[in-house]
């Protein structure tokens, strides 16, 4: 359509629909009117409701982002990690007991080399923080039996 048409077809268009030109004008000067704060207040009012309606899903959502980015697992891929570990830490042999902030039982931890990327096995919540607390360094992690033989009377 050349704009010489167009002109014609939305001054036509305009003409035949003039009540909805004029509660566009409306809402458009009420916008303004109302000034960015409000507006980004009414959009943070609806984000918190639908938050609030879809916790479970948006988390669902989050958690399978977070395991394809960071690990390029999918979801059926951690829960077959899950079912070849019986649902067990790889270390110590304990399910998950650690409570996130919505009560549920958080999901096991997916161990990787943290300079290769790889992923190793699935641990839980306290084993993944020792391995990180002690930095994956064997070192430390052996003088650490040692400490613990040493002192166990």
């Amino acid at each position: 359509m050349s704009s010489e048409a167009r002109k014609l077809y939305t001054k036509v268009w305009k003409q035949q629909n003039k009540d909805r030109v004029k509660q566009h004008e409306v809402n458009h000067r009420l916008k303004i009117k109302q000034g960015p704060q409000e507006v980004r207040d009414n959009i943070t009012e609806f984000q918190k409701n639908y938050y609030q309606e879809n916790k479970s899903k948006i988390s669902n959502q989050m958690r399978e982002r977070h395991l394809k980015i960071k690990y390029n697992l999918t979801s059926d891929q951690y829960v077959e990690m899950v079912y070849h570990q019986n649902n067990c830490c790889a270390i110590c042999g304990n399910v998950e007991t650690c409570v996130d902030k919505l009560g549920d039982i958080r999901p096991l931890c997916v161990d990787h080399n943290h300079t290769t990327g790889e992923v190793r096995e699935l641990l839980c919540n306290d084993c993944n923080a020792l391995l990180g607390f002690a930095k994956e360094n064997l070192e430390v992690l052996e003088n650490a039996i040692h400490y613990l033989q040493k002192h166990n009377d």
